[in-house]
């Protein structure tokens, strides 16, 4: 789902109509309540927003259950066929050579939720993320490859992701704290009809009063865990420039940056 919407937000946020009839989308609720687009072309089937310079999502699990689940919401997002793919990924085996230095944008939600899940997922991350060379022409890393991981505030496996990411694969890692807040209202008790349109005519010229009441504000607390490659990593090597691929990962310092990106609310 995180994949999914991530694309779909960012098609809606750039205004895109590479893949939307010329209706649109204006919001997610928009594509929720559109019927479901089983060819991307076929006139009268609005189809999901997506950014323009978007090749292809891949969507990954090593379960066929969760895959099955991936299509439907492929299906159900109506997210454009040609730009979506859903295939197997077990962190736990070797990458395959094909994936290795390949992903311009490496997505997780909630996948460092247990400790064991670290290393294989960091190692899936390290080789199969582009790298970011340093260019000397210009004096500047360019940071070809980016990697975002969202979970709970509270998972102390994402303190131990960014670790391991810093001194095994020596990737560039930042955390920083996302605060979501949602704030329920409800109607209030409108005597009759008149009153209600009264009420949304003073609403919409601006003048006091309303037909909703603030009831109260529930938060909750993510951490983001964004990661990149060393200016020094070709992209090739990895089996000899990382220390946890070389054994020398005890003798290598953290170099996860320590920045402080502060609180963001949403």
């Amino acid at each position: 789902m995180g994949g999914i919407l991530s694309a779909i937000g960012t098609g809606i946020a750039t205004g895109s109509t590479e893949t939307t009839p010329s209706a649109g989308y204006q919001s997610i609720e928009d594509i929720a309540s559109a019927p479901i687009a089983e060819d991307e072309n076929q006139e009268g089937n609005l189809v999901a927003p997506v950014p323009s310079n978007l090749s292809k999502i891949i969507l990954t699990d090593s379960k066929e259950g969760h895959l099955k689940a991936c299509l439907d919401n492929l299906g159900s997002a109506a997210f454009p066929i040609s730009k979506a793919e859903v295939g197997m990924l077990d962190w736990n085996r070797r990458v395959p050579n094909e994936m290795k230095n390949q992903f311009d944008f490496v997505i997780g939600c909630d996948c460092a939720y247990y400790f064991p899940a670290v290393n294989p997922l960091a190692r899936t991350v390290a080789y199969s993320l582009k790298s970011s060379p340093y260019d000397r022409k210009n004096n500047e890393q360019i940071i070809r490859g980016h990697f975002l991981h969202i979970g709970p505030q509270h998972r102390e496996s994402i303190g131990d992701l960014k670790r391991k990411l810093g001194k095994g694969y020596r990737m560039n890692a930042r955390m920083k704290d996302i605060v979501m807040e949602r704030t329920d209202l409800i109607p209030l008790i409108i005597d009759s009809v008149d009153d209600v349109e009264s009420q949304m005519k003073e609403e919409v010229e601006g003048e006091a009063g309303g037909y909703v009441e603030y009831q109260n504000v529930e938060t909750t607390k993510y951490s983001a865990l964004l990661g990149y490659h060393s200016e020094d990593y070709d992209g090739f090597n990895g089996d000899y420039f990382f220390p946890a691929e070389t054994g020398k990962e005890g003798s290598y310092g953290d170099s996860a940056q320590e920045l402080d990106f502060g609180t963001e609310a949403m």
